[in-house]
């Protein structure tokens, strides 16, 4: 038995899969979530208003009271403060890094980088990280969905998913909504799919999910078909038959999962919905997830617009208020006490007329007397916004006012710079995850036949390949010198190295590589994000390295200690110590040592490297 106060709910299990969606959407949709006592969220509701106020929209459109017959204006102050988040939180595809698991696999992931480099171009991620920079900002939350073409941005309107849960990967569910027309279904390969075209095809336009009004996108065209793919627990005798309530992960495709048969009473008698494809599931949602600002108890984070909604709508108050007040004040109007005086002097009147009046004729008062207080308002919200949002006018790149001080203009930056520092961190956090679970795998499947590497860089960077091809090259010729009886010296092999970097000197700024079939298959490698505070703080970057460069001693480089020393104080100022190394080993060449090596183990002389340069040992 219940204790008094207790509330005893048994949740009985939908009947099938199309019950099971529609339950859950009208539950995302109709219910709010209690974060604390006091506080309620209602998570679409949030994301409708965001998306009104990001095109300057009220959730209201009445004209009662002084705006009767008057369009209110919308001063937009939330777009502005997107676009400063936007910008200090963008990450470009230059700043991402490859680092090995394992020293010997440098060589290798280093070729892999600059694979990496032309693969993102071609899979357009550069526009999804531009993306996810714009629009995490806004909504508080994005939603990375891996697909078969690489990845896409989840439209936050058409998500469905437990609101209370920390991370979408906690969620009992996870359901996009997606609208496709008959050609794109039927490149699916999935069931049913004619079935669905002809009883859930319709010709008008896109809809907000929860829209079952009439009178809305209203071009017509081609039919689209509303598709739900929900990821999910589900009974197992879904799937498999049988009497199982075992509950399993699983993917579930269907259209009409809305749509019901109906009986002449209007009470539902039957499914008509369509399940287009339905397996277990058996890793994690192929979702990622990352939130701006993360509040306890709701999985929608806080973004720019919704901290901004308050602030918002004082400021339209006051601006539409300022502007009733400055219409009526900028009307003149006249009282006197003769009732045979002139109704109106503007149609009643010319120039010149002499209008008399025994009680005389006086102007009515009625000028703005309180532009001060409008503008002392207004400047205070417009300030608490920059606060909320960190969109401070320094950061901007507006010119400050003449009264601001360069103290005042310094810490406004450095203090931007630091929150968004720390979001930025956050955010690159989530893309090393995405990267290293879902993007990877499909990063190696598409480099594992073998193909031809153009390789470009810089003079360090074609030094490094050619160093490396040249010591591949040299074990190879002493491997083989030896298998004929030969006696190899270790000066022997220095000149077979020098001359290998000399052939390879002679080819220019390009080098073709060729690259063995599955050769990253065996490597381990880690992502890693060339972002931090350095970054973010260019005077900082100028400060450190002059300081470096009034420590650097040529003749004291020589002696491992004060190298090993040296670089380690390279690390502290944020200045890359690979990058040192690599510009240490860029000493002019040894001395020409005279021709090739044999002909028979020399590189042919053309863009192309041997073969030998990939086989790792």
């Amino acid at each position: 038995m219940a204790k008094m106060g207790q509330v005893t709910q048994v949740t009985k299990q939908a009947p099938n899969i199309f019950a099971q969606i529609r339950e859950e959407v009208n539950d995302f949709l109709n219910n709010y979530i209690v974060i604390v006592p006091g506080y309620s969220f209602h998570q679409y509701l949030t994301i409708k208003r965001i998306n009104l106020y990001l095109n300057s929209k009220f959730e209201e459109q009445g004209d009662e009271g002084l705006y009767r017959n008057r369009e209110k204006l919308f001063f937009n102050v939330v777009v502005p403060a997107c676009e400063v988040a936007t910008k200090m939180l963008n990450v470009d595809t230059k700043d991402i890094r490859l680092l090995p698991q394992d020293p010997k696999h440098y060589f290798s992931t280093y070729l892999l980088e600059k694979e990496l480099k032309q693969w993102l171009k071609t899979s357009k991620l550069a526009n999804l990280l531009n993306e996810i920079a714009e629009q995490a900002p806004r909504y508080g939350s994005v939603v990375i969905e891996k697909t078969k073409d690489g990845a896409k941005m989840v439209d936050l309107r058409k998500l469905i998913l437990d609101p209370t849960v920390d991370n979408l990967k906690n969620s009992r569910f996870v359901t996009t909504i997606s609208y496709m027309t008959p050609s794109e279904l039927r490149l699916t390969g999935w069931d049913d799919v004619e079935t669905a075209i002809e009883r859930f095809g319709v010709t008008y336009g896109e809809t907000a999910y929860e829209d079952r009004s009439g009178g809305v996108n209203l071009m017509r065209s081609s039919p689209y078909v509303k598709i739900y793919k929900r990821y999910g627990e589900v009974p197992k005798s879904w799937l498999d038959g049988g009497q199982s309530d075992e509950m399993v992960k699983a993917l579930y495709i269907v259209a009409g999962a809305q749509e019901q048969q109906m009986d002449a009473e209007g009470k539902p008698t039957n499914e008509v919905g369509v399940v287009l494809f339905k397996s277990r599931w058996y890793k994690d949602w192929p979702f990622k997830d990352y939130h701006y600002n993360k509040i306890i108890g709701r999985w929608l984070g806080l973004g720019v617009v919704e901290s901004l909604f308050d602030t918002q709508v004082r400021l339209n108050e006051i601006k539409n208020q300022k502007r009733i007040s400055m219409e009526l004040s900028s009307m003149h109007l006249f009282q006197t006490k003769d009732k045979q005086i002139v109704r109106n002097i503007l149609t009643d009147l010319e120039s010149g007329d002499l209008m008399l009046s025994a009680n005389g004729i006086e102007p009515i008062v009625n000028e703005e007397r309180n532009l001060a207080a409008f503008r002392d308002e207004e400047q205070s919200y417009i300030a608490h916004a920059q606060r909320l949002s960190f969109a401070y006018d320094a950061v901007s790149g507006e010119s400050p006012a003449a009264s601001t001080t360069a103290t005042a203009t310094i810490n406004a930056q450095q203090q931007a710079s630091s929150v968004f520092g720390f979001k930025r961190e956050n955010y690159t956090n989530m893309l090393r995850d995405f990267f290293n679970d879902l993007v990877l795998p499909e990063l190696i499947r598409d480099l594992t036949p073998e193909h031809i590497m153009r390789f470009t860089g810089t003079s360090q960077e074609l030094q490094r390949l050619d160093e490396a091809a040249a010591e591949i090259y040299a074990n190879d010729y002493t491997i083989k010198a030896i298998l004929n009886g030969e006696v190899i010296t270790t000066a022997a092999v220095e000149l077979a190295k020098e001359r290998a970097i000399k052939t390879y000197r002679n080819l220019g700024d390009n080098r073709f590589v060729k690259i063995k079939q599955a050769f990253y298959s065996d490597v381990e490698f880690e992502f890693d994000f060339n972002i931090g505070n350095e970054q973010l703080n260019p005077q900082a970057i100028a400060v450190n390295a002059q300081a470096l460069l009034a420590s650097y001693n040529p003749q004291a480089m020589q002696d491992p200690l004060f190298k090993v020393v040296y670089f380690k104080y390279a690390e502290a100022l944020g200045i890359s110590r690979a990058e040192l190394e690599l510009a240490s080993q860029s000493a002019p060449p040894l001395a020409e040592l005279g021709g090739l090596p044999p002909p028979e183990a020399t590189p042919e002389r053309s863009p192309l490297l041997a073969n030998e340069l990939l086989k790792v040992k």
